[in-house]
Formats: structure tokens, C-alpha cells, sequence
């Protein structure tokens, strides 16, 4: 109930004594909820193995309130994997506490967004096209921005489109003379971009350049990675499955508030990893937590 249903903890100790009859304390459910999150040392290293080793994922972070405090979880994830961890670091020390980011091959593709952290990481990369086409919609309300903004999200649009089919047809990437169209098409909107906006000029930095500036450098500085979704059909135009699966840490805080201790929150993370793996798997919360309950956790596919 605490890291599926997301109650808080006298929430969940009232609920428990209903059931079982007899009164249940919120010290036992900590303790409970700590040993078995103690329980899942195998899962997890399986866990971070796996994600090490996979050839595209997604990573995203969010804060959440620990003993009154910000700390982040950092989300770093697969259609079949997911692992939680906690810091009191956003950036990359916090990812360097996780494990995984960190310990990936320069031939992983990872997606996310333009925060830098992710940056420093020898890695492949891809930047989330939804968070660009949100960015784009909000750009072509701009005056003046239009005639840029509005034709380069349509063409991310029909890209994606492009793609979708591609992969169901059973392909690796876009027909060269296809990409070269598309990487034409793309160089033409980033120059009417930069002609719209002649005060500024590409990967100079100004302090108070504005919002869809910013935009517009980052999509002509990093063609590469916001096409990889056409050199390669493995990744997603998007990055919303990290999001979804950051999801429930922000429905906890909304129900439970915070969490009350930074051991508390590492087990909660490594509770919700289990079981985000186990229903991506095809596994019930239920019969996960009997495995758990029984000493044989269940233990994910790494592929």
C-alpha cells in the first residue's frame, strides 16, 4: 500500500488494523517496508545490470520532499525495466550515486532533455521530441516566430509519423536520399529561425536572450540529436515513457506529502523498482509481494 497505493503512513497503519484486527503501529510498517526493500539487494543489482547493458533507455529526475527537505529521484528506465534511486543531488553527482547513468557504453543511446548533467555523460544522444514540439507550440504564439516555429513542429510531426511506419515495415533508419530531405527541410526552418531573430546569432549566449532563442540555438547545435530517432528506428521520438514512469513519485508526494527520512525514501525507491519492473513484466503487484513475502523475490528478464 505504501509503494504501489501510495498511502501515507497512518493512512496505511489505520487500514492494516482494520484488516488484520489488531492494532498495527506506522513504526512496524517503516520497519516492514525497510526489511523488505533489504530483501531486494539481488533484484536490484540484476536490475542496474540490465539497464547497463541495454542498448537505448530513457532517464528522468524529479524532486520530492525528504524529512522537509528536496532530495531527487532519479528515473532510469526501458519498456521492460525500471530503476528508482534517491540523492540529495539533482545533477550529476546524483547521478553518479545511481549507478547506472554513469556506467554506461559510449555506444548506449540515451534520451532525455536538454538538462546538462545528462550532458556530461559519454553516451549517444537523443533529445525528447515531445518536450520540443511543446516548446515549438509555444514558440509560433511569439510574434514574429511563426513563420519558424509552427513549420519545424509539423516537420518533427511528419518525421515521427515517418518513423512509426518505418519500424512496423521492419527498418533500422530512413532511407538516405528520405533523411537528407528531412535534414534539408530542417537547416531551411533554422535559417528562417536565425532571420527572424538578427539581433542574436547561433551559440552566442546572451543573459537575457530570450526563451525562443534559446530554443532555436539548441535545435540547430543539436541536429544529430534530435533526428537520432531517424538514423536509428531503435529510439523513441519521445521521452515520455521516463516521464509516465516518474509519474507515481508525484502522485506520493501529492498524497503522502513527503517522505520522512532519507532511508525511508531509498526503500520506497527500491519497492517502486520492483514493482514498475514487475508489471512492465507482466507481473502482479500481488504476486510479487508474496514472492517477496516468501524470501524468493521475483526476478526481472534481462535481456
Amino acid at each position: 500500500m505504501l509503494s504501489v497505493q501510495h498511502l501515507p503512513l497512518k493512512r496505511t497503519a489505520e487500514l492494516m488494523s482494520d484488516v488484520v484486527r489488531a492494532p498495527v503501529s506506522q513504526g512496524s510498517l517503516v520497519s516492514w517496508q525497510a526489511g523488505a526493500a533489504a530483501a531486494l539487494d539481488g533484484f536490484d543489482e540484476a536490475l542496474a545490470r540490465g539497464l547497463s547493458r541495454a542498448p537505448v533507455l530513457g532517464a528522468d529526475e524529479t524532486g520530492i520532499r525528504v524529512d522537509g527537505k528536496l532530495a531527487w529521484v532519479h528515473a532510469a528506465r526501458t519498456e521492460k525495466l525500471t530503476r528508482y534511486t534517491v540523492s540529495p543531488k539533482r545533477g550529476y553527482q546524483g547521478m553518479e550515486d545511481a549507478g547506472v547513468l554513469t556506467a554506461l557504453k559510449p555506444d548506449t543511446v540515451l534520451t532525455t532533455d536538454f538538462f546538462a548533467p545528462y550532458w556530461r555523460l559519454n553516451v549517444i544522444h537523443a533529445v525528447c521530441g515531445a518536450h520540443l514540439s511543446r516548446e515549438l507550440v509555444a514558440t509560433a504564439e511569439v510574434d514574429g516566430q511563426e513563420g519558424w516555429a509552427q513549420p519545424m513542429e509539423r516537420l518533427l510531426a511528419e518525421n515521427n509519423r515517418v518513423a512509426h511506419r518505418g519500424r512496423e515495415a521492419g527498418g533500422t533508419h530512413f532511407a538516405p536520399a528520405l533523411l537528407a530531405q528531412y535534414q534539408r527541410r530542417y537547416e531551411t526552418l533554422v535559417q528562417a529561425g536565425w532571420a527572424a531573430n538578427p539581433v542574436h546569432h547561433p551559440g552566442k549566449h546572451a543573459k537575457k536572450r530570450p526563451k525562443h532563442v534559446n530554443l532555436l540555438d539548441r535545435l540547430d547545435g543539436h541536429r544529430e540529436e534530435v533526428l537520432r530517432f531517424a538514423t536509428d528506428l531503435r529510439v523513441p521520438f519521445t521521452n515520455n515513457g521516463s516521464e509516465r514512469d516518474i509519474r507515481p513519485l508525484k502522485i506520493k508526494m501529492k498524497v503522502s506529502g513527503g517522505l520522512r527520512s532519507m532511508a525511508g525514501a531509498e526503500a520506497f525507491c527500491r519497492l517502486r523498482s520492483y514493482f514498475s519492473t514487475a508489471a512492465k513484466q507482466g507481473q502482479s503487484a500481488f504476486d510479487a509481494i508474496v514472492l517477496l513475502h516468501n524470501g524468493n523475490p521475483w526476478q526481472p528478464a534481462i535481456n
